[in-house]
């Protein structure tokens, strides 16, 4: 990846700067292991040094010379290409796969992901689905009359599993969700009202 902390890096740079008498070495077996990030790669290999550790990749020999520095640019600015590429391509897919009205993110509170026609679609998951719907038709029926009483509703609904930790954002949430009338929006990506493949709860 391209972040700049990863808790692993965080734990081996915490380790070296600890142990400064002994002269460490960070061992790396290809230079796409580093962060794919020309920018944060840099940083990383300048922490490194400034720990008093030294830097070595196994599957190649980088002179210290313009020469080696000019390869290691290069492997650098490779390996954040093929990260950029990956995510672009994953977000064509998933993009595709939202106009052919199918959800591609995480399942919202009543509903989960099952297998159908071999691809995963979402279904509705008892009994939260029947609850998120009790509270979208007590909305639309005028039975809860705000949001906290709404969320009152779902606190004291013994068959909702996270009931004692629910917040107002909750409610929020499902009021505002399209997918719950079986529409799919991602403006983000060009992606509006368009009809999803699954069971609408309202």
């Amino acid at each position: 990846g391209g972040l700049e902390y990863r808790p692993g890096f965080a734990e081996m740079l915490h380790f070296i700067r600890s142990d400064r008498k002994n002269k460490n070495v960070v061992i790396v077996d290809d230079i796409s292991r580093l962060p794919r990030d020309i920018l944060v790669h840099y940083k990383l290999e300048d922490q490194i040094a400034a720990a008093g550790a030294l830097l070595q990749i196994v599957n190649i020999k980088l002179e210290n010379n313009s020469d080696g520095v000019l390869v290691k640019n290069v492997l650098v600015s490779v390996s954040q290409h093929q990260r950029q590429k990956n995510g672009e391509q994953s977000i064509a897919r998933m993009r595709g796969r939202l106009l052919n009205g199918y959800w591609t993110f995480r399942a919202p509170t009543g509903y989960q992901y099952a297998k159908f026609g071999g691809t995963n679609v979402l279904a509705p998951k008892e009994p939260e689905a029947s609850i998120v719907q009790d509270i979208l038709l007590g909305f639309a029926s005028g039975r809860f009359k705000n949001k906290t009483e709404a969320l009152s509703f779902l606190q004291n609904c013994p068959q909702y599993p996270l009931r004692a930790t629910v917040k107002v954002d909750k409610i929020e949430s499902i009021l505002t969700n399209l997918l719950y009338t079986g529409y799919i929006e991602y403006p983000k990506w060009g992606v509006e009202m368009r009809l999803g493949h699954h069971t609408p709860l309202i």
